[in-house]
């Protein structure tokens, strides 16, 4: 029962979080403006947890003694949906309206 928790709850956590990158990335690039009402940065309230649950079961892993591909790669998920956020934000392709016209950029 603890082997399959410990692999479909980071399955679940990379699922959700290859969704929002995916989601994310497109609009952002389908998004002629630049700009957006609402924070891209809100999407870090689906990659923390993505981070958090695959570091936990790693941990957890190490002890039970598991593979830990399915726990590191949902690690490596949420670190590169933050490192794109961190992205979008600092090139200018996807900002707040408010950040964009603090900018300059109208």
């Amino acid at each position: 029962m603890k082997e399959t928790v410990l692999t479909i709850v980071p399955a679940v956590a990379i699922v959700i979080g290859l969704i929002v990158i995916g989601t994310t990335g497109i609009y952002a690039f389908t998004n002629d403006s630049g700009h957006t009402g609402v924070s891209p940065y809100l999407a870090l309230a689906v990659f923390i947890p993505v981070v958090i649950t695959g570091a936990v079961c790693t941990f957890v892993r190490m002890k039970v003694r598991g593979s830990l591909v399915c726990s590191l790669l949902a690690v490596l998920i949420g670190c590169g949906g933050i490192v794109l956020l961190i992205y979008l934000d600092r090139s200018n392709i996807l900002l707040q309206y408010d950040v964009w016209l603090l900018r300059g950029m109208p």
